[in-house]
């Protein structure tokens, strides 16, 4: 059912339109939402019509024309005429919509629901235990996305990038020696998927079950779950990685190009932390790819070259960042 498909229906009716559209798109609040809603609505019962208010309401919880007649819809309708709705939500449907809001990326929807069941810590672990199998069987990157899943269930808000990187690099400036990216790229890989996971026991396991040759393909994995356009990243990396290459005993104006090659845009204050800050929240891994330094008292954003190449290609696998 439709917006504009509300005339001559009943409360039963609506009900079920917008309880199969929360199911098809994963969205666990539109339940919250309806069922509040109608207890806020006095004398209505499942065969009266529905308020004009109530409708109001409710309606940017119906599915659109188009939506109605995707393949989710229609198998989320089949599934809600198999129950009545009164002031409960059957456990099937719970279980879907938070099947479906997991397969969309849609974290909060999914510990919302899964909370509703009170299941959620045995969600998290039983995501967590398939992913230790796959891993153990040697498939990296179900067991990686696995324990995505369980890092987003059990914390589905955040993490805060922009405020996680730059603290990696809190001391650079005063210990260039100290930075994270000094570390053996073996520990490097290891931090990162610390940094990535955002979940320390979750983290702990996930690298206790993997196995040291997927470390990278994991790695990938978990970067490219947390970032729209890992091949963008690697290839603004890559120029200014050449960039800095042409710069020798240079002023603090010859390094100022760089914050806008990482980036790919230029931020409002031009300052070094702010292009870390925002380089960071766009592309979370890049906080292991890059570095401050002080030149001539003033910090600049470099990005870290080892091996004559730029570290992200020493992370991530070849296939994954592209040429």
């Amino acid at each position: 059912m439709s917006p504009k498909q509300t005339s001559d229906i009943t409360i039963a009716d609506l009900k079920k339109s917008v309880i199969a559209n929360a199911v098809a798109t994963g969205n666990s609040f539109a339940l919250r939402d309806l069922f509040s809603r109608l207890g806020e609505t006095p004398d209505v019962s499942d065969d009266s019509a529905p308020p004009p208010e109530l409708l109001v309401h409710l309606g940017y919880l119906l599915a659109d024309e188009e939506a109605a007649e995707s393949p989710e819809m229609k198998a989320a309708v089949e599934l809600v005429e198999r129950y009545e709705f009164d002031d409960a939500i059957p456990a099937a449907i719970l279980e879907e919509t938070a099947k479906r809001a997991v397969s969309l990326g849609k974290f909060a929807f999914a510990e919302d629901a899964y909370k509703l069941l009170g299941i959620k810590k045995e969600m998290v672990a039983l995501y967590a235990q398939a992913g230790e199998q796959f891993l153990r069987g040697g498939e990296a990157k179900r067991g990686a996305m696995s324990f995505f899943v369980a890092a987003s269930i059990d914390q589905p808000i955040g993490p805060h990038f922009q405020r996680i990187g730059p603290r990696l690099h809190a001391k650079c400036l005063e210990r260039p020696d100290k930075c994270v990216t000094s570390l053996p790229i073996e520990k490097l890989i290891e931090k990162g998927i610390h940094v990535l996971l955002a979940n320390e026991s979750l983290s702990e396991r996930l690298i206790a079950s993997a196995q040291p040759e997927h470390s990278q393909l994991i790695l990938a994995t978990l970067a490219a779950c947390r970032d729209m356009d890992l091949s963008a990243l690697a290839a603004n990396l890559r120029a200014a990685a050449s960039e800095l290459s042409n710069i020798e005993n240079g002023e603090p104006d010859d390094y100022a190009p760089l914050g806008p090659t990482l980036l790919g845009r230029e931020t409002g204050s031009g300052e070094a932390w702010q292009y870390l800050r925002e380089l960071c929240f766009e592309h979370p891994i890049a906080a292991l790819c890059v570095c401050l330094k002080m030149v001539k008292y003033t910090p600049a954003i470099v990005p870290i070259i080892r091996d004559g190449k730029p570290l992200i290609d020493l992370l991530l696998p070849e296939e994954v960042l592209g040429e």
